[in-house]
């Protein structure tokens, strides 16, 4: 059917236009009534494993506790390989820890399995970085 002379002659990104005098903008999407979000990550969960990342990545980069891990993968396939840069490197371990915790987020976030320990890991990063602004 052709488009009304005036209207899009297709439908954009964002959907259907709003009627005139709607808050929402054009380039909000309206979750439809009744839709199933089964699955979604809600802010908390995303904050939680946001914070899980950053920790688990901080702890194999950084911390003196996996020290003795670094040491080992650069003993065994030397100072200048890919595999002791991964280690070493927060922006390359970043995102194989988020490849793990993202699914789990996804998946398991509602759990409280899942939650109490991403709760742990999260304030554990945060009073990191809290004491170095305050210390």
């Amino acid at each position: 059917m052709p488009a009304p002379t005036g209207a899009p002659s297709s439908p954009t990104i964002a959907g259907p236009t709003p009627p005139q005098g709607s808050a929402r903008s054009t380039h909000e999407r309206a979750i439809p009534e009744g839709e199933n979000l089964e699955g979604a990550v809600n802010l908390t969960q995303f904050i939680l494993a946001l914070g899980s990342t950053c920790r688990i990545t901080r702890f194999v980069v950084k911390d003196t506790l996996a020290a003795g891990f670094r040491i080992r993968v650069a003993d065994r396939f030397g100072d200048e390989s890919k595999l002791a840069y991964l280690v070493t490197c927060t922006w390359c371990t970043s995102i194989w820890v988020a490849g793990g915790v993202a699914p789990l987020a996804y998946h398991l976030g509602e759990s409280p399995w899942i939650q109490i320990p991403a709760a742990a890991l999260t304030l554990s990063y945060l009073s990191g970085v809290a004491s170095l602004w305050l210390d």
